[in-house]
């Protein structure tokens, strides 16, 4: 299969001025970095007017290369191309603003920004000011940015977005798609300004025996055309492609024998198997003992699962998340000793009971102690959303309680990464996420999937704690297929728990409402609500009637109706 190949080159020179304010850089990572970041190529300007904002350019330059690639794999290229500029921006009108150029943005730490990644078969732009990322092809040259300046008359103008000019920085993003044979062309003004746009593309796609050749030929074209400022271009070519999608999270397992017949004490791969955990269709569960005793736990697929690439594939994002997870709520994955010679994955080994049996020895928790529970499940969760995971698959057989009421989720096989979803051709959160009775009615509708879906998870799962029912009882999935899910009826706690306070069931009905825009727009602001009355809540939350109590509304309808039907015949009588 084709890999993901990339030629690139730059040149940049101070030309009329003394001292040159661009800067440019670029990065090829080595092959598992490149399918899970991309290459990152950046190109920056110094404002004429500030002394320092050549620093500036350089700075933004080299950080970005460095902090792109720190973030999370699991992060998408938008989220890690805003929150690194954003950074950077901070970082830089920080220093400003502590400089003697505070009361002057224009002798501060100001420079444009424009960033290239090539991650898969997609292109992602990120940009502020007037530096320039154009696409080149056959047909023609495109300007895929815009330039942020404001023109007050032909001979002035200024820029109206740039890396730390203001406290905030306004980003621009897009992303399209890439094909081989591609060229992309980052330049500074001091080029784009003096030569036009077909000249650039000819210069850029011009036949020279090295691709430095050419981006030489375009600068030195600028500095011949007469410009006035530094000229700066780098040339990005894609050479070859990889075929949609590189799921390279399970590649490694998929050709990888099923060990067959582990038994007691049997040697296994370096470990020792202790017993046997759990079993069903879908998977063996086993404890284990390394070579000084450390106890883990091992999964491999059932036997009717071997060919399941799908499956697999769950197996190893979950292993892939875990073993990218630090938080005492989160099942850890298990450091692997060795390569692997069959088709297994290692986890942590929790000493405890599931959630569902925990409710099964303690049948009428009180509500404080499903408070503390509650609460432990969101920070598990807060860790997932901010990696941009959705865990998908939250219920009580997910969640393990130990013997000290700390909490830790497992199972991440349906977990949603955004990061590794966004060139799959068939992304997992469209799949199917496991067990269906506590998951969100959106997963059975057409309705995007959002953080959100855990948020309703974790309300259901509250609710059941508390009262063993669902919120909506069996209704969810069949009216969700439907269409119908605005229909459900929530079905007061109170029914159930007398003891339960309205405002918590007014804080349950928000968390699980079939809109998923209704519900709380974060974890935090739930687990607030479920331990702090509020007046609102109290009040029905000012929501109106026929959503809080749809039978009473539409009684109260019928009677006035009734009333007034009478009325009129005693009327006309």
């Amino acid at each position: 299969m084709d890999s993901l190949q990339i030629e690139s080159a730059s040149v940049s020179e101070r030309g009329p001025k003394a001292i040159n304010q661009d800067a440019i850089g670029a990065y090829h990572p080595e092959p598992g970095l490149m399918n899970s970041k991309g290459a990152a190529y950046v190109i920056c300007d110094g404002i004429s007017s500030s002394d320092v904002s050549g620093e500036a350019a350089h700075i933004a330059v080299n950080s970005f290369l460095s902090d792109y690639y720190s973030t999370p794999e699991s992060w998408t290229v938008r989220t890690s191309l805003w929150r690194v500029a954003s950074a950077l921006n901070h970082w830089l009108y920080t220093f400003s603003r502590n400089s003697e150029h505070r009361s002057n943005r224009d002798k501060g730490y100001v420079c444009t920004f424009a960033a290239l990644v090539i991650k898969g078969n997609q292109a992602h732009i990120a940009h502020a000011g007037d530096s320039r990322v154009y696409r080149i092809d056959d047909s023609g040259i495109e300007l895929l940015t815009r330039d942020h300046t404001i023109r007050i008359s032909d001979e002035e103008q200024y820029l109206g977005r740039a890396l730390g000019a203001s406290e905030r920085l306004d980003l621009d993003y897009r992303s399209v798609a890439v094909h081989r044979g591609d060229t992309f062309l980052l330049t500074t003004d001091g080029v784009h300004d003096v030569i036009d746009d077909g000249a650039m593309r000819a210069l850029a796609m011009a036949r020279r025996d090295h691709l430095s050749e050419r981006v030489q030929a375009l600068v030195s074209a600028a500095l011949a055309a007469g410009t006035k400022d530094n000229a700066s271009a780098q040339i990005v070519s894609i050479q070859s492609l990889p075929e949609k999608q590189p799921d390279e999270v399970g590649r490694d397992l998929v050709d990888l024998p099923l060990p067959y017949g582990l038994a007691v004490n049997q040697n296994f791969e370096g470990y020792r198997i202790l017993r046997q955990l759990h079993a069903n269709d879908r998977s063996r569960v086993f404890l284990a003992a390394d070579e000084v005793g450390q106890k883990l736990v091992i999964k491999l697929p059932a036997s009717d699962q071997r060919h399941n690439d799908t499956f697999v594939q769950q197996m190893a994002v979950e292993e892939w998340v875990a073993r990218r997870m630090h938080h005492p709520c989160l099942m850890a994955a298990y450091p692997a000793a060795q390569i692997k010679k069959s088709l297994y994955t290692c986890f942590e080994y929790i000493d405890g009971q599931t959630l569902k049996q925990w409710l099964l020895d303690n049948p009428e928790p009180s509500l404080t102690k499903v408070r503390d529970l509650v609460r432990q499940i969101a920070r598990g969760l807060q860790a997932f959303h901010r990696m941009e995971m959705v865990h998908q698959d939250l219920r009580p057989e997910n969640v393990m309680v130990t013997e000290e009421g700390n909490i830790k989720i497992i199972d991440f096989g349906s977990t949603w990464v955004q990061g590794l979803d966004e060139q799959r051709a068939h992304p997992l959160h469209a799949l199917p996420p496991g067990s269906m009775e506590f998951m969100a009615p959106e997963y059975l509708s057409d309705a995007p999937i959002e953080q959100t879906a855990d948020l309703y998870s974790l309300g259901a799962m509250t609710y059941y704690l508390l009262t063993h029912r669902l919120p909506y009882g069996t209704d969810v999935i069949r009216m969700a297929q439907e269409g119908k899910a605005n229909k459900l009826v929530y079905r007061s706690i109170r029914q159930f728990r007398q003891d339960i306070p309205e405002w918590v069931d007014a804080s349950l009905r928000k968390c699980v409402h079939p809109n998923p825009q209704k519900r709380y727009s974060e974890l935090s602001e739930f687990i607030f609500a479920l331990n702090q009355p509020d007046s609102g809540a109290l009040n029905g939350g000012h929501m109106p009637l026929i959503e809080r109590d749809p039978v009473r509304f539409w009684q109260s309808i019928s009677a006035i109706l009734l009333l007034t039907l009478f009325g009129m015949v005693a009327y006309l009588h």
